[in-house]
């Protein structure tokens, strides 16, 4: 038992009190002295237990994770197991060696996790497309594709696993793209070799990915670019990279942007041949604020087929992995992720050859695409202790102000989660009472990608679509130009009436108008607001009316000014007339109107991290915006909220301008694409997110509790694919959601008419998402959490030879309180004996204390208002320097 002397050093303790009374003061000092000494060994024994209990005599050199003898059966077939480590101490892992063959597996990660959920614990091997999200903080570690060969980490460098790390398990995920025949027994995974002897650096993995891309057939080039600000406090030094993308990757290329806008190559390789780690030839640092960009580029020239980037192997992938090592011990700080754009300006100086295909190397082509069985005989593999010495760095303070977002790898690979009912702990979203209506619409109704959604004045649902026209990675040029103006506007009917029961068309009209619809609104008198995003304008409809009574920014023509609009996205109508523009996807702004066109105010701006502004948090700050997507008008309560799509939450300011609240939610996967209100029942929003690591699905929200109380989606083996945008009826009963991805259709999902409310109430079903799936409303002036302060990161453990002097600091702290125990005993001694008599004076105990001391009042962030524009002006200039051609 660690602490058995603990009862030993008591005792001796209240021996020497003991001892002591009685004793004149050299005697005490005496005393005193072999007081200190003994418990001093007994405390240096106490530590050396302590240290030797946390070893393990028996913890093994090889960790051995691997399928206990499976066999998948069906097309990508997802499949985990797991090795707990709890028991072996704290360890490093130097080298990973595969065991698996690319005929059988299709990739293999291994992650680290916290502890394993209910659902899968004591199992030996679970479906991970049910519950790939039963391990909490998973982590990838590790991957390996096509044949790759086994990696030795450099010399004084490892990953750290075990208590010190909070890591217990390892898990293997195996994704088999194919199943195997019958009677075929699988046990594909890794050798994991360990060490007990903490290195001098610890090795972590950055993961860039890219989340969504559409990419065509017959294109000799489709790029998918990501970049992001490095967030650590502590410089990190890349020794190896991987990049993974599936039959249509040539080149995958990634670089780090210094503070100067200096390009710097990390790496560049082929998806296509063996996806193991290969070397960094030279030393490379990256340091904080430094920019990581990379681009995967792919060619369909010989392809039939459109695909994007999604979650199995028909879908493409674009990963670039980063094994590095860093100085940190801090966990947080050695799994990193980057996705998608953080700034657009750094892809539009990417190096020139960045997209330009490596030479030819048949024999890794031929390793990657012929079986080559790994077995325990192998060679050592691909060695990476020769590549890139570690050398001193100097590490920079942690911001103190900052604190590192939670990092996790769910764009890794294809690590699909269909379900996503499983977070947190294991609980899941109730789903509503809002049930699809099978049959509606009509099958007469022919839609092309359906854009928008709204009710007429009479009730009956108003769908704008686009025809036979698509938004293609082509459809607009570098400058936000609309490129197919050839085409001319679209030749069938854009704009549908149709009846809400029987789902037939009642009427339509928009024929050759529109070349790019995006938005539907029809306000209280009947007009229908529509926003085209190719011609960069908003238009008024009259009812009846075959032309526009209002028409706002020029025609084909982007712009940030007064008169132009660049892709607006949505409009919002007041029942003064007044109205919201939502302009959207490069402005990224709200103007408001007054009901003759004429610009009122306007607000956000663009969320683009700058070098100097101190705009890495996890959450970009109110009024910043990534694509205001969609409008939420909520007039009884005078707000009007914001799909804010890119950034994942929804944003609600008052009607004139100034933030209220914002709702962030896990469950939102970082995409949320549309909002609606209904006032009923004390007033809902209905929002759906998009394709993502997360299920695609609706979500109810209380506006008095603003969390999400339950979902809605299809059932019966439906799922949503894309949806654009979602709008409720008048009554509350009935939700609309249309969808951009084929089959283009219009849900309707509808609830019973007889509770007469949308959802339970907030007091007998509320979902208590502070634990389960954390959504945020937040107040500008008043912070959902108390900020933390964060100390200095140790530039280095202890080492070995120094654990005596570790002992005796220790040691010091603990007999503080023996030296405070005898000094109390020896002062009571001279007390009984008359020593302190003469010197005893009486004293009040207010006279201890200044007459002007007391409690002074704790000074409250509260001198900016609510209505205060701090969030405005810190966003209004950006710091960001653009990095020069």
């Amino acid at each position: 038992m660690c602490s058995a002397p603990t009862y030993v050093i008591f005792e001796y303790l209240i021996v020497c009190v003991v001892l002591i009374r009685g004793r004149r003061h050299l005697v005490i000092i005496t005393m005193l002295r072999n007081c200190i000494l003994f418990v001093s060994i007994l405390t240096n024994i106490e530590i050396s237990n302590c240290l030797r209990e946390n070893v393990s005599p028996t913890a093994p050199s090889v960790l051995d994770v691997s399928m206990p003898g499976v066999r998948p059966t069906q097309d990508d077939h997802y499949l985990c197991t797991s090795l707990n480590i709890e028991s072996y101490g704290t360890q490093y892992i130097h080298k990973f060696e595969p065991n698996s063959d690319a005929d059988r597996a299709h990739h293999m990660l291994l992650f680290t996790c916290d502890a394993l959920d209910n659902t899968v614990s004591g199992q030996e091997w679970w479906d991970c497309g049910h519950h790939y999200s039963a391990c909490r903080n998973m982590r990838i570690i590790y991957a390996w594709a096509k044949n790759a060969a086994p990696t030795v980490l450099p010399k004084d460098v490892g990953f750290r696993i075990g208590p010190e790390s909070n890591i217990k398990n390892l898990v293997l995920q195996v994704h088999y793209a194919h199943p195997l025949p019958e009677g075929t027994k699988d046990t594909s995974g890794f050798r994991v070799h360990v060490d007990a002897e903490e290195p001098k650096y610890l090795a972590g993995i950055l993961l860039l990915y890219r989340s969504y891309l559409d990419i065509p057939p017959h294109t000799d080039k489709i790029h998918g670019d990501m970049n992001c600000p490095l967030q650590t406090p502590a410089p990190i030094h890349p020794f190896a990279y991987r990049v993974h993308a599936h039959k249509l990757g040539v080149v995958i290329s990634g670089y780090r942007v210094d503070q100067s806008g200096q390009f710097e190559q990390i790496g560049k390789g082929n998806p296509q041949w063996p996806q193991a780690f290969y070397p960094i030839t030279k030393n490379l640092t990256i340091y904080p604020n430094d920019f990581l960009a990379a681009r995967c580029t792919y060619s369909t020239t010989n392809f039939e087929n459109a695909t994007s980037i999604g979650q199995t192997a028909g879908n493409e992938m674009c990963n670039l992995y980063l094994m590095f090592y860093t100085e940190s011990r801090d966990p947080e700080d050695h799994y990193l992720v980057c996705g998608d754009e953080a700034v657009p300006e750094i892809t539009a100086h990417l190096p020139a050859d960045s997209d330009v295909p490596l030479p030819r190397n048949k024999t890794l082509e031929e390793h990657a695409h012929h079986s080559h069985q790994n077995s325990q005989s192998s060679s050592d593999g691909l060695s990476l202790s020769q590549t890139t010495t570690p050398s001193k760095s100097h590490t920079k303070k942690r911001p103190g102000a900052m604190t590192e977002p939670h990092q996790t790898y769910d764009h890794a690979e294809e690590t699909e989660d269909p379900s996503d009912d499983y977070r947190d702990g294991g609980r899941k979203l109730p789903d509503s009472d809002y049930k699809v209506v099978p049959g509606w619409p009509d099958s007469s109704v022919t839609l092309g990608q359906a854009t928008g959604v709204d009710f007429d004045t009479e009730g009956n649902v108003v769908v704008f679509h686009r025809g036979d026209r698509t938004w293609g990675y082509d459809t607009f040029d570098s400058r936000n130009y609309y490129t197919q103006r050839n085409l001319g506007p679209i030749k069938v009917d854009t704009v549908l009436i149709i009846h809400p029961t029987n789902g037939k068309i009642l009427h339509k009209w928009g024929k050759d108008i529109f070349y790019m619809p995006h938005d539907v609104t029809v306000d209280k008198t009947g007009n229908f607001w529509l926003t085209d995003v190719a011609m960069h304008q908003v238009f008024k409809f009259e009812p009846g009316a075959t032309g526009p009574s209002m028409t706002l920014g020029t025609k084909f023509v982007p712009g940030n000014d007064d008169s132009h609009f660049c892709k607006p996205a949505a409009v919002a109508v007041l029942s003064n007339g007044d109205f919201f523009v939502a302009d959207g996807y490069c402005n990224s702004r709200i103007i408001k109107f007054n009901s003759q066109g004429q610009k009122i105010l306007q607000w956000g701006r663009a969320f683009q991290p700058s070098f100097f502004s101190g705009l890495f948090n996890r959450s970009p700050p109110p009024y910043a915006f990534q694509i205001p997507h969609a409008l939420a008008l909520a007039e009884d309560k005078h707000l009007l909220c914001v799909a804010d799509r890119e950034n994942g939450r929804i944003q609600c300011f008052n009607t004139d301008g100034t933030f209220e609240f914002k709702i962030e939610s896990s469950a939102f996967g970082g995409r949320l694409f549309s909002v609606a209100y209904s006032k009923k029942d004390g007033g809902y929003l209905m929002a759906v997110n998009g394709p993502s690591q997360k299920e695609v699905q609706g979500f109810v929200i209380p506006m008095n509790t603003r969390q999400i109380q339950s979902v809605f989606k299809p059932t019966g083996g439906s799922k949503f694919g894309n949806p654009h945008d979602v709008s409720v009826s008048p009554d509350g009963n009935d939700i609309y959601v249309v969808e951009i991805s084929q089959p283009y259709k219009v849900w309707k999902f509808s609830r019973s008419r007889k509770s007469g409310k949308a959802e339970q109430s907030p007091s007998s079903g509320v979902l208590d998402t502070s634990k389960s799936y954390p959504v945020n409303a937040e107040n500008p002036s008043v912070p959902s959490k108390p900020a933390q302060l964060m100390e200095d990161p140790p530039s280095s453990k202890l080492a070995k030879d120094e654990s005596f002097s570790a002992s005796v600091i220790i040691m010091a702290f603990l007999t503080i309180p023996l030296l405070l125990l005898i000094a109390v005993g020896a002062v009571m001694r001279l007390m009984t004996s008359g020593w302190c008599r003469r010197r005893r004076e009486t004293k009040s105990f207010a006279e201890f204390f200044p007459p002007s001391a007391g409690f002074e009042k704790l000074k409250m962030d509260e001198s900016d208002s609510e209505n205060s524009d701090t969030d405005i002006e810190e966003f209004a200039v950006s710091s960001y320097r653009k990095v020069p051609t």
